[in-house]
């Protein structure tokens, strides 16, 4: 059958991929439909990065989770019910 005329796994792929696509082009080269991924894939990357001003590898110092905040931690936090409020 044909792609759908909106290829929504294709922008779904290419938001989970923001940040961890090298550009290396095989998703391009395997693409049967010849939907230019690369393209679409660098586009929502750059948008990601403007948005968090965060760039995939550019710091080895800089934990990819410093956009969530100054604190962040690994630790779990006490659920807390909306009565205990």
């Amino acid at each position: 059958s044909l792609p759908p005329e909106i290829p929504v796994f294709h922008l779904v792929r290419a938001v989970h991929m923001a940040g961890r696509c090298i550009d290396c082009g095989l998703c391009e080269d395997a693409c049967p439909a010849g939907i230019p991924l690369r393209l679409l894939y660098r586009k929502v990357n750059e948008i990601t990065q403007d948005l968090f001003d965060y760039r995939t590898g550019a710091d080895q110092n800089q934990s990819p989770f410093n956009v969530l905040g100054d604190q962040v931690t690994l630790e779990p936090k006490p659920i807390q019910l909306d009565n205990e409020a």
